[in-house]
């Protein structure tokens, strides 16, 4: 075999050079290619895991404002029925008025706005005690089916005192769960009816202290109520008939004690008494006719005040 001359030698080299260049060039470019396909595909997935994390971010939360719904006002999907919701409410508003000790009269039902979710809205009025009509309201955000106070008045003219005249205008809304997106619509009557949440509720909790405050501050013309001081109504021997500051009447020894009053000493016309840690003396006719029972202050004889 003959030996290859230098010219043949560089145009072998030549050759080989090109076709590594070649495939260099044509695998590089599908390689680009593939690397490409599979980032894209990466990206894609990327993009659908995160639309999943918002749909279950998503669905979380609406779970949470349904545990809320749940747990605070008592609201129960599979009850609100359109065509008897409206009965419903009314019902359970007489039981609630009931309970809080509240006399709720007739009520009027008109139909709500039909392009509006708006399902009817009760005229309620009632009466009785300012306290029995606050506690009535506190409870009605309980019963357990999406209603909205449009109006409320409260009137006192005319009215004994400590009693109000209540008029609300109840808005009974409309629940429309949406559908699953995979299988029927959940209808209703798929579940046995749950009882009313009125009947199996437990009592109302008491009233927070600025809702109690409203009985006694005076703005529906009852006049705050204030405690007296105690009042010596009368001596009989060794025993006195006295007024305990909150109204009630008592014959009272020596020593003894009538409704946080003590008893300490009995005089001709007047009694020493001890209420809240403190020692007053109490009048018949103004003391006319004795002398004091409370002891005369010590004196410091012979001795330098304290600095």
């Amino acid at each position: 075999m003959r030996k290859l001359t230098a010219r043949e030698k560089r145009t072998v080299k030549i050759g080989v050079s090109a076709l590594l260049g070649y495939l260099a060039l044509f695998y590089g470019f599908k390689g680009f290619q593939a690397a490409e396909a599979w980032r894209g595909r990466y990206e894609q997935a990327e993009l659908a895991c995160s639309a999943v994390e918002r749909d279950i971010l998503r669905e979380r939360a609406k779970a949470q404002r349904l545990e809320k719904l749940r747990s605070v006002f008592r609201f129960e999907p599979d009850r609100q029925r359109p065509e008897t919701v409206v009965g419903d409410v009314r019902v359970q508003l007489q039981k609630l008025s009931q309970q809080a000790g509240f006399a709720l009269g007739s009520s009027k039902e008109s139909p709500g706005r039909p392009d509006g979710k708006e399902l009817a809205v009760l005229e309620l009025e009632g009466l009785g005690p300012t306290l029995s009509a606050i506690r009535f309201l506190d409870a009605a955000r309980t019963i357990g089916y999406p209603l909205v106070v449009d109006r409320m008045e409260w009137k006192t003219g005319g009215l004994p005192p400590g009693q109000v005249r209540l008029t609300l205008g109840v808005v009974v809304l409309r629940y429309e769960p949406k559908a699953a997106s995979s299988g029927a619509p959940h209808s209703p009557t798929d579940s046995p009816a749950a009882p009313p949440a009125a009947e199996n509720a437990p009592p109302s909790p008491p009233l927070p202290d600025k809702l109690q405050a409203v009985d006694t501050s005076g703005i529906f013309g009852v006049p705050p109520k204030t405690e007296g001081p105690p009042v010596l109504l009368g001596i009989a021997g060794r025993h006195a008939l006295l007024a305990a500051p909150n109204g009630k009447k008592g014959l009272v020894a020596e020593g003894e004690a009538f409704e946080g009053v003590k008893l300490l000493r009995i005089g001709t016309n007047r009694a020493l008494v001890e209420y809240k840690g403190q020692t007053q003396e109490l009048l018949l006719f103004s003391g006319l006719g004795g002398t004091t029972l409370v002891p005369p202050a010590k004196k410091n004889e012979g001795k330098d005040p304290a600095p």
